[in-house]
Order: structure tokens, then C-alpha cells, then sequence
């Protein structure tokens, strides 16, 4: 749980809601994409996951990323 939604109770509803919604829609990864790039967290994201990835899978998908350019 992160720190802002501890600080309130309301927060953490809310974002419990949003999640069951997301979960209801069936949001997949491109509309996932799309929801962060609105709010606009898509580098804070790229960090917080590359940071908590393990390094041989990040390696993979940069040599992915490598052969597509």
C-alpha cells in the first residue's frame, strides 16, 4: 500500500473501486498504456518497474527492442 493511501481512507476506496472497474472492463495493456499516459506517470512508471525487474528479463527486452529498430 503507498503512503497516500494510507494517509486517507477515501484514497484508498477510491483507488480499490478503480481497480475492480479496471478488472470488470478487462483493461488490457495497450488501454493500461494509455490510462497512465493521461495522467501522465508513463516515466515514473517505466522507473518504478524497471527498478523492481529482474535484470536478465530487462536485458531480453532490450535486445527485443534492439533487433525492432
Amino acid at each position: 500500500m503507498t503512503n497516500q493511501m494510507n494517509e486517507s481512507i477515501t484514497v484508498k476506496c477510491k483507488v480499490e473501486d478503480i481497480i475492480a472497474e479496471l478488472k470488470f472492463l478487462d483493461v488490457d495493456g495497450e488501454t493500461m498504456q494509455y490510462i497512465i499516459e493521461s495522467v501522465g506517470l508513463e516515466d515514473q512508471i517505466t522507473r518504478q518497474l524497471v527498478m523492481i525487474s529482474d535484470i536478465n528479463y530487462l536485458n531480453d527486452l532490450i535486445e527485443e527492442k534492439n533487433t525492432l529498430e
